[in-house]
């Protein structure tokens, strides 16, 4: 299957799937049993290798080895080749970004600690994509009605404005790794949510239907709907 849920809220987990960093980080727990089995492996022939050693038993584990190794390259190369379709195929980037049929863009970021500690919004993913540019203007409301006006600049492809950043995220309590949503709602204007507020939620959710319509588009399939929680 496509979708699988796996939060409380049965909301699908396939936006996750198609962030270039979740992928990065997706086959990692895997990686890392491997390499502790091979690590256990490799202890246990220590221990075997004096001269009263069982010969056999230890050039099975060293292919044994050999061949974990090499299951390691090729969940590398997995990964690498999801990331290549989701940036060069698909355009996804470790910044989301959707734009609806009407030319609206819809900018997800996730935010670091170094972006929180110098009220930083950066959007660098987006900038690359070409769907802002340096110069451009904006006009942000955030969450409890204030707007201000304010430009992308250079170096660090950030949100000139930065007292009001700091205010957003002490007021929408922003932690190292949330995501940070900024929705154009006009040509020029958006609004600025944390992801994980309620009308975030709705936003992602309804960004999650957009992302579906557009791989059933490719797939060439019919249109695919989230997975619900019983």
């Amino acid at each position: 299957m496509l979708l699988k849920d796996t939060d409380s809220c049965g909301t699908s987990s396939l936006m996750d799937l198609t962030n270039v960093n979740a992928i990065r980080a997706s086959v990692l727990p895997l990686q890392e049993h491997i390499e502790a089995v091979i690590g256990m492996v490799t202890d246990r022939m220590k221990d075997e290798a004096h001269p009263d050693g069982n010969m056999g038993w230890l050039q099975d584990c060293a292919k044994e080895v050999d061949l974990m190794k090499r299951d390691l390259r090729a969940l590398e190369a997995i990964r690498e080749h999801l990331i290549e379709v989701l940036t060069n195929t698909l355009s996804f980037e470790d910044d989301d970004i959707s734009v609806s049929k009407t030319g609206m863009r819809t900018l997800t970021v996730e935010v670091s600690q170094g972006m929180i500690n110098q009220h930083l919004l950066t959007l660098t993913g987006a900038k690359k994509k070409g769907q802002v540019k340096e110069g451009e203007k904006f006009t942000i409301q955030l969450p409890e009605g204030t707007s201000f006006h304010t430009e992308l600049c250079e170096p660090g492809n950030k949100i000139r404005e930065r007292g009001l950043i700091r205010k957003f995220y002490e007021s929408e309590k922003i932690t190292d790794g949330d995501k940070v949503i900024m929705c154009e709602v006009s040509r020029g204007t958006w609004k600025i949510l944390a992801a994980k507020s309620p009308e975030g939620q709705e936003l992602e959710s309804r960004l999650l239907k957009q992302r579906l319509d557009q791989l059933s588009d490719i797939l060439g399939e019919k249109p695919l709907t989230p997975t619900k929680t019983p």
